[in-house]
């Protein structure tokens, strides 16, 4: 079993890429997820001569997964933020996410560490019904069986980072909660003004690199995981 290329009609390099590395999760976990092409949020991807990025379709694809209950285990983990204030009263609520946008810092670790880091904010007291100075921590409750992180390469200042980040193959988070294994990932080539994006997916521990229609087998997976721009690890124990 390895990957077929797909064909680009145009500049849909960042479709092919989330295309391969979804079959690569459905191969690992023996199951079929719908791409709903069809839905209203895509309709902006119908045209071959325009460039998106990777990352924001992916996000759309998900949005239009129906029934989302029955993909829910799969891609919808959670948050607990907490707002602590002055006053003493504290918020707590569960925030819903299907892909941890991350920081670039040198380690996938780091970059963990940084989204459960606490905040300075400024926020309504759910108690007193008054804005007030407080500190805020989100920290991860719950992942789901396919863990998708995705690296902020892009600023808003129109400029891209291409740091080397040290990536593993495989983690254990939530220390007890089962391990994760790299079995897809996406690298851009080029700058935000027009690139190409790449896929890197695994089948029976093969890894294989997807550029468009053509699938070569890869031996520098190392090297091209640490300039990932979307990561796809899945729960080794299904």
């Amino acid at each position: 079993m390895k990957p077929v290329g797909i064909h680009n009609r145009g500049n849909q390099c960042y479709q092919i890429c989330v295309e391969q590395s979804f079959r690569s999760i459905e191969d690992h976990f023996n199951v079929k997820i719908p791409r709903n092409l069809r839905s209203a949020s895509l309709t902006q991807y119908k045209d071959p001569r325009i460039q998106h990025d990777a990352h924001e379709f992916l996000m759309h694809v998900l949005d239009a997964l129906e029934p989302w209950e029955l993909y829910k285990t799969f891609f919808e983990g959670s948050f607990t933020e907490e707002i602590q204030y002055s006053c003493g009263h504290q918020n707590t609520k569960q925030v819903p996410c299907t892909i941890l946008s991350v920081p670039l810092y040198s380690s996938l670790e780091e970059m963990i560490s940084f989204l459960e880091s606490k905040d300075k904010v400024n926020s309504e007291c759910d108690v007193c019904k008054e804005k007030k100075d407080a500190e805020k921590i989100m920290y991860v409750t719950s992942l789901p069986k396919i863990c998708i992180f995705h690296l902020v390469r892009f600023d808003t200042n129109g400029g891209k980072r291409n740091d080397i980040v040290d990536i593993p193959f495989s983690w254990n988070y939530m220390r007890k909660k089962g391990r994760y294994t790299c079995k897809a990932f996406i690298v851009h080539h080029g700058n935000v003004l027009g690139g190409h994006y790449i896929s890197y997916v695994c089948y029976n521990n093969v890894w294989y690199c997807c550029n468009d229609r053509t699938v070569t087998q890869s031996t520098d997976v190392a090297h091209q995981l640490s300039r990932a721009y979307i990561i796809f690890y899945a729960l080794d124990n299904k």
